[in-house]
């Protein structure tokens, strides 16, 4: 995916060796968390990137 199709974002959480154990961010049971696209893979001028998790925090 790349182009007008690939998704925006005003935060990212990059997680390392503390998201790799569990199921982030579904196994921390935080209210309001929406799954927008799992394994979600986008071209990039450097090659396919890893596989990518989009989801919504709610505004407080």
């Amino acid at each position: 995916m790349n182009g007008p199709d690939m998704p925006s974002a005003d935060i990212a959480f990059i997680g390392g060796s503390g998201t790799f154990s569990i199921n982030f961010p579904e196994d921390l049971s935080l209210k309001g968390i929406e799954i927008i696209e799992k394994d979600l893979v986008l071209e990039t001028p450097y090659g396919r990137s890893p596989k990518l998790k989009y989801f919504r925090i709610p505004a407080e």
